[in-house]
């Protein structure tokens, strides 16, 4: 199965990220041990598949996202954002969050989900619709 993954949000950045729109990425090590590498490889590495220049957008350090070591910002996350398993912890890498200018998540998304199921409410929330 071909990752659904690279080629929508290289085309949500290049059709939104000069309205204000941005990805950020935290690599995880939490499922099957995908990410053994170093911080700077991980981020590389994302960036080669999803075909766009390196730190077209924040790569944030490696962190859990599951367990007791969980920042605060995925635990109200997981918690408050509807959607795909709202409430329960993250199933695998590539889960997908939007998240308003405020801070609030407004929809998560599966890994697997292509990410161009959020458009619509990309688009609504930079005024683009």
């Amino acid at each position: 199965m071909q990752n659904v993954n690279y080629e929508g949000l290289n085309s949500l950045w290049g059709n939104y990220s000069a309205h204000g729109f941005s990805l950020l990425a935290f690599p995880s090590n939490q499922f099957g041990a995908q990410a053994p590498a170093s911080n700077e490889c991980e981020c590389a590495y994302m960036f080669h598949k999803i075909q766009l220049p390196a730190g077209s957008f924040p790569c944030f350090d490696k962190t859990d996202v599951n367990g007791p070591d969980t920042p605060e910002a995925y635990a109200i996350l997981k918690t408050n954002t509807p959607g795909h398993d709202a409430g329960f912890d993250i199933m695998w890498n590539y889960e997908k969050f939007v998240v308003a200018p405020n801070g609030s998540g407004v929809a998560r998304f599966a890994s697997d989900a292509d990410p161009m199921d959020a458009e619509p409410i990309i688009r609504k929330l930079l005024g683009l619709s």
